[in-house]
Protein backbone atom coordinates (compact mmCIF):
# COMPACT_ATOMS: atom_id res chain seq x y z
CA UNK A 1 0.00 0.00 0.00
CA UNK A 2 1.74 3.10 -1.26
CA UNK A 3 -0.66 5.77 0.13
CA UNK A 4 0.84 8.56 -2.01
CA UNK A 5 0.57 7.66 -5.69
CA UNK A 6 0.88 10.84 -7.75
CA UNK A 7 2.78 12.09 -10.83
CA UNK A 8 5.64 13.38 -8.66
CA UNK A 9 6.34 9.84 -7.47
CA UNK A 10 6.47 8.30 -10.96
CA UNK A 11 9.82 8.19 -12.77
CA UNK A 12 10.18 7.25 -16.45
CA UNK A 13 13.48 5.79 -17.69
CA UNK A 14 15.09 6.45 -21.07
CA UNK A 15 13.62 3.25 -22.50
CA UNK A 16 10.05 4.26 -21.43
CA UNK A 17 9.73 2.17 -18.30
CA UNK A 18 7.76 3.86 -15.49
CA UNK A 19 8.88 3.39 -11.90
CA UNK A 20 6.84 4.26 -8.83
CA UNK A 21 9.09 5.71 -6.16
CA UNK A 22 8.75 7.51 -2.86
CA UNK A 23 11.96 8.51 -1.15
CA UNK A 24 10.28 10.86 1.30
CA UNK A 25 12.28 13.93 0.25
CA UNK A 26 10.56 15.19 -2.90
CA UNK A 27 7.57 17.25 -1.79
CA UNK A 28 5.63 19.68 -3.94
CA UNK A 29 3.90 22.74 -2.53
CA UNK A 30 0.60 21.80 -0.96
CA UNK A 31 1.63 18.25 -0.08
CA UNK A 32 0.70 17.00 3.36
CA UNK A 33 3.32 14.54 4.56
CA UNK A 34 2.87 14.18 8.29
CA UNK A 35 3.36 10.89 10.05
CA UNK A 36 1.45 11.68 13.23
CA UNK A 37 -1.52 9.50 14.17
CA UNK A 38 -4.87 10.79 12.85
CA UNK A 39 -3.25 13.19 10.36
CA UNK A 40 -3.65 12.80 6.59
CA UNK A 41 -0.61 11.74 4.63
CA UNK A 42 -0.45 12.38 0.89
CA UNK A 43 -1.75 14.88 -1.67
CA UNK A 44 -5.46 15.85 -1.51
CA UNK A 45 -5.71 16.20 -5.31
CA UNK A 46 -5.19 12.42 -5.64
CA UNK A 47 -7.04 11.24 -2.53
CA UNK A 48 -9.83 8.72 -2.83
CA UNK A 49 -13.20 10.05 -1.55
CA UNK A 50 -13.23 7.66 1.40
CA UNK A 51 -9.77 8.86 2.50
CA UNK A 52 -10.87 12.50 2.24
CA UNK A 53 -13.80 11.65 4.52
CA UNK A 54 -11.39 10.35 7.17
CA UNK A 55 -11.24 6.67 6.25
CA UNK A 56 -8.13 4.54 6.45
CA UNK A 57 -6.01 4.17 3.27
CA UNK A 58 -6.55 0.85 1.50
CA UNK A 59 -5.28 -0.78 -1.72
CA UNK A 60 -8.46 0.48 -3.39
CA UNK A 61 -7.38 4.03 -2.49
CA UNK A 62 -4.05 3.41 -4.28
CA UNK A 63 -6.01 2.29 -7.38
CA UNK A 64 -7.95 5.54 -7.26
CA UNK A 65 -4.73 7.56 -6.94
CA UNK A 66 -3.32 5.67 -9.95
CA UNK A 67 -6.42 6.61 -11.95
CA UNK A 68 -6.06 10.24 -10.86
CA UNK A 69 -2.41 10.19 -11.99
CA UNK A 70 -3.38 8.86 -15.43
CA UNK A 71 -6.22 11.40 -15.55
CA UNK A 72 -3.91 14.39 -15.13
CA UNK A 73 -1.54 12.93 -17.74
CA UNK A 74 -4.39 12.88 -20.30
CA UNK A 75 -6.55 15.85 -19.29
CA UNK A 76 -3.86 18.15 -17.88
CA UNK A 77 -5.52 18.62 -14.48
CA UNK A 78 -6.61 16.43 -11.54
CA UNK A 79 -10.07 14.82 -11.67
CA UNK A 80 -11.35 17.12 -8.90
CA UNK A 81 -9.63 20.26 -10.16
CA UNK A 82 -7.16 22.27 -8.10
CA UNK A 83 -7.68 24.56 -5.14
CA UNK A 84 -5.06 26.32 -3.03
CA UNK A 85 -7.23 25.94 0.05
CA UNK A 86 -6.54 22.41 1.29
CA UNK A 87 -9.72 22.14 3.39
CA UNK A 88 -11.91 23.24 0.48
CA UNK A 89 -10.20 20.74 -1.79
CA UNK A 90 -10.80 17.96 0.73
CA UNK A 91 -14.52 18.78 0.76
CA UNK A 92 -14.64 18.58 -3.05
CA UNK A 93 -12.79 15.25 -3.06
CA UNK A 94 -15.02 13.82 -0.30
CA UNK A 95 -18.06 14.47 -2.50
CA UNK A 96 -16.64 12.00 -5.05
CA UNK A 97 -17.90 13.76 -8.21
CA UNK A 98 -15.16 13.88 -10.85
CA UNK A 99 -15.08 15.81 -14.09
CA UNK A 100 -15.76 13.44 -17.01
CA UNK A 101 -12.66 12.98 -19.18
CA UNK A 102 -12.82 14.58 -22.64
CA UNK A 103 -9.50 13.61 -24.24
CA UNK A 104 -9.04 10.05 -22.96
CA UNK A 105 -10.59 8.34 -26.04
CA UNK A 106 -10.07 4.56 -25.57
CA UNK A 107 -8.80 5.12 -22.03
CA UNK A 108 -12.09 6.70 -20.88
CA UNK A 109 -13.77 3.49 -19.67
CA UNK A 110 -10.64 2.41 -17.79
CA UNK A 111 -10.31 5.81 -16.09
CA UNK A 112 -13.94 5.77 -14.99
CA UNK A 113 -13.45 2.30 -13.52
CA UNK A 114 -10.31 3.32 -11.62
CA UNK A 115 -11.99 6.52 -10.36
CA UNK A 116 -15.22 4.90 -9.17
CA UNK A 117 -16.54 6.55 -6.00
CA UNK A 118 -17.44 3.15 -4.52
CA UNK A 119 -14.24 1.29 -3.56
CA UNK A 120 -15.94 -2.05 -4.20
CA UNK A 121 -16.49 -1.20 -7.88
CA UNK A 122 -12.84 -0.42 -8.62
CA UNK A 123 -10.71 -3.18 -10.21
CA UNK A 124 -7.84 -4.65 -8.25
CA UNK A 125 -4.20 -4.13 -9.29
CA UNK A 126 -4.06 -7.24 -11.50
CA UNK A 127 -7.30 -6.38 -13.32
CA UNK A 128 -6.16 -2.75 -13.74
CA UNK A 129 -2.90 -3.93 -15.32
CA UNK A 130 -4.85 -6.14 -17.75
CA UNK A 131 -7.12 -3.27 -18.78
CA UNK A 132 -4.22 -0.85 -19.28
CA UNK A 133 -2.26 -3.44 -21.28
CA UNK A 134 -5.27 -3.98 -23.55
CA UNK A 135 -5.47 -0.23 -24.22
CA UNK A 136 -1.75 -0.14 -25.00
CA UNK A 137 -2.16 -3.07 -27.43
CA UNK A 138 -5.12 -1.40 -29.15
CA UNK A 139 -7.71 -3.94 -27.99
CA UNK A 140 -9.55 -2.25 -25.11
CA UNK A 141 -12.26 -4.18 -23.30
CA UNK A 142 -15.12 -2.90 -21.20
CA UNK A 143 -14.14 -3.18 -17.52
CA UNK A 144 -16.59 -5.08 -15.38
CA UNK A 145 -17.10 -4.17 -11.70
CA UNK A 146 -15.28 -6.41 -9.27
CA UNK A 147 -17.67 -8.79 -7.50
CA UNK A 148 -17.87 -8.15 -3.78
CA UNK A 149 -18.81 -11.73 -2.88
CA UNK A 150 -19.19 -15.09 -4.57
CA UNK A 151 -22.69 -15.37 -5.99
CA UNK A 152 -24.90 -18.06 -4.52
CA UNK A 153 -25.64 -20.82 -7.05
CA UNK A 154 -29.28 -21.24 -7.90
CA UNK A 155 -30.84 -24.42 -6.48
CA UNK A 156 -31.39 -27.12 -9.06
CA UNK A 157 -34.95 -28.16 -9.66
CA UNK A 158 -35.90 -31.75 -8.85
CA UNK A 159 -37.64 -33.25 -11.90
CA UNK A 160 -39.54 -35.71 -9.67
CA UNK A 161 -41.13 -33.09 -7.42
CA UNK A 162 -41.37 -30.12 -9.75
CA UNK A 163 -44.88 -29.67 -11.05
CA UNK A 164 -45.12 -28.62 -14.66
CA UNK A 165 -48.19 -26.44 -15.26
CA UNK A 166 -50.42 -27.54 -18.14
CA UNK A 167 -50.22 -25.46 -21.32
CA UNK A 168 -52.67 -22.62 -21.42
CA UNK A 169 -55.21 -22.80 -24.22
CA UNK A 170 -57.92 -20.47 -25.38
CA UNK A 171 -61.36 -21.03 -23.74
CA UNK A 172 -63.69 -23.20 -25.79
CA UNK A 173 -66.90 -21.59 -27.04
CA UNK A 174 -70.24 -23.26 -26.23
CA UNK A 175 -71.76 -22.02 -29.48
CA UNK A 176 -71.74 -24.20 -32.62
CA UNK A 177 -69.42 -23.23 -35.46
CA UNK A 178 -70.57 -20.25 -37.46
CA UNK A 179 -72.82 -18.89 -34.67
CA UNK A 180 -72.13 -15.63 -32.92
CA UNK A 181 -72.95 -14.66 -29.37
CA UNK A 182 -76.54 -13.40 -28.83
CA UNK A 183 -76.89 -9.63 -28.65
CA UNK A 184 -77.14 -7.98 -25.27
CA UNK A 185 -80.36 -6.20 -24.13
CA UNK A 186 -78.74 -2.85 -24.82
CA UNK A 187 -77.87 -3.94 -28.36
CA UNK A 188 -81.43 -5.20 -28.91
CA UNK A 189 -82.83 -1.86 -27.74
CA UNK A 190 -80.51 -0.02 -30.08
CA UNK A 191 -81.59 -2.26 -32.98
CA UNK A 192 -85.35 -2.23 -32.29
CA UNK A 193 -85.58 1.51 -31.58
CA UNK A 194 -84.87 3.43 -34.79
CA UNK A 195 -83.63 6.96 -34.51
CA UNK A 196 -86.10 9.35 -36.18
CA UNK A 197 -84.61 11.49 -38.91
CA UNK A 198 -85.92 14.12 -41.27
CA UNK A 199 -89.70 14.68 -41.28
CA UNK A 200 -90.36 11.81 -38.89
CA UNK A 201 -88.39 13.64 -36.21
CA UNK A 202 -90.63 16.72 -36.61
CA UNK A 203 -93.83 14.61 -36.32
CA UNK A 204 -93.01 13.42 -32.80
CA UNK A 205 -94.24 16.59 -31.02
CA UNK A 206 -97.50 16.50 -33.04
CA UNK A 207 -98.11 12.86 -32.12
CA UNK A 208 -97.53 13.62 -28.44
CA UNK A 209 -100.01 16.51 -28.58
CA UNK A 210 -102.68 14.27 -30.15
CA UNK A 211 -102.15 11.65 -27.48
CA UNK A 212 -102.55 14.23 -24.75
CA UNK A 213 -105.81 15.51 -26.30
CA UNK A 214 -107.14 11.96 -26.58
CA UNK A 215 -106.39 11.27 -22.92
CA UNK A 216 -108.05 14.52 -21.86
CA UNK A 217 -111.16 13.71 -23.93
CA UNK A 218 -111.42 10.24 -22.39
CA UNK A 219 -111.14 11.71 -18.90
CA UNK A 220 -113.90 14.25 -19.73
CA UNK A 221 -116.22 11.53 -21.06
CA UNK A 222 -115.67 9.44 -17.93
CA UNK A 223 -116.44 12.45 -15.74
CA UNK A 224 -119.66 13.15 -17.67
CA UNK A 225 -120.74 9.54 -17.25
CA UNK A 226 -120.16 9.69 -13.51
CA UNK A 227 -122.10 12.95 -13.18
CA UNK A 228 -124.97 11.58 -15.27
CA UNK A 229 -125.26 8.50 -13.10
CA UNK A 230 -125.25 10.66 -9.98
CA UNK A 231 -127.99 12.95 -11.31
CA UNK A 232 -130.15 10.04 -12.34
CA UNK A 233 -129.91 8.54 -8.90
CA UNK A 234 -130.86 11.86 -7.32
CA UNK A 235 -133.87 12.32 -9.60
CA UNK A 236 -135.07 8.80 -8.98
CA UNK A 237 -134.81 9.36 -5.22
CA UNK A 238 -137.07 12.45 -5.31
CA UNK A 239 -139.98 10.54 -6.85
CA UNK A 240 -140.20 8.04 -3.95
CA UNK A 241 -142.56 8.75 -1.04
CA UNK A 242 -141.10 9.74 2.27
CA UNK A 243 -141.26 6.80 4.59
CA UNK A 244 -141.94 7.71 8.27
CA UNK A 245 -139.34 6.72 10.75
CA UNK A 246 -141.94 5.64 13.36
CA UNK A 247 -142.17 1.90 13.85
CA UNK A 248 -145.13 0.17 12.15
CA UNK A 249 -147.00 -2.58 13.93
CA UNK A 250 -146.41 -6.08 12.75
CA UNK A 251 -150.04 -6.51 11.84
CA UNK A 252 -149.99 -3.62 9.40
CA UNK A 253 -146.74 -4.69 7.73
CA UNK A 254 -147.49 -6.66 4.65
CA UNK A 255 -145.85 -7.49 1.40
CA UNK A 256 -143.52 -4.77 0.07
CA UNK A 257 -144.91 -2.52 -2.65
CA UNK A 258 -143.46 -3.09 -6.10
CA UNK A 259 -140.75 -0.66 -7.17
CA UNK A 260 -141.77 2.07 -9.58
CA UNK A 261 -140.22 1.64 -13.01
CA UNK A 262 -139.13 4.92 -14.60
CA UNK A 263 -139.71 4.95 -18.35
CA UNK A 264 -136.85 5.77 -20.72
CA UNK A 265 -138.52 8.89 -22.04
CA UNK A 266 -138.72 10.34 -18.56
CA UNK A 267 -135.02 9.68 -17.92
CA UNK A 268 -134.08 11.20 -21.25
CA UNK A 269 -136.13 14.33 -20.59
CA UNK A 270 -134.62 14.67 -17.13
CA UNK A 271 -131.06 14.47 -18.42
CA UNK A 272 -131.76 16.91 -21.24
CA UNK A 273 -133.41 19.40 -18.93
CA UNK A 274 -130.45 19.21 -16.51
CA UNK A 275 -127.69 19.64 -19.08
CA UNK A 276 -129.83 21.91 -21.36
CA UNK A 277 -129.02 19.70 -24.33
CA UNK A 278 -130.75 20.49 -27.63
CA UNK A 279 -133.23 17.96 -29.08
CA UNK A 280 -131.80 15.10 -31.07
CA UNK A 281 -133.63 16.15 -34.21
CA UNK A 282 -132.19 19.69 -34.20
CA UNK A 283 -128.59 18.64 -33.37
CA UNK A 284 -126.13 19.28 -36.12
CA UNK A 285 -123.90 16.53 -37.40
CA UNK A 286 -120.58 16.50 -35.52
CA UNK A 287 -121.92 18.49 -32.51
CA UNK A 288 -121.09 17.23 -28.97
Amino acid sequence: MHRDVKPGNVLVSHDGVAKLVDFGIARASGDITVTQTGVLTGTPDYFAPEVARGGKPTPEADIFALGATLYICVEGQPPFGTNKNVLTQLQVVADGTIRPPRQACQLTSVLLALLAADPGRRPDARRAATLLRAVADGTPSTPAPRPTADPMPAPEADPLTTKIPPPRTAPESWLPPGRALPPTPRELAAISTPIPTGRAAHRLPALDARRRLTVIALIAVAACAVLTAAMLSMIAGRDHDIVPLTPIPDAVVGAPAPARIVPDSELTNAVRSYFALPPRDSAKPGAC
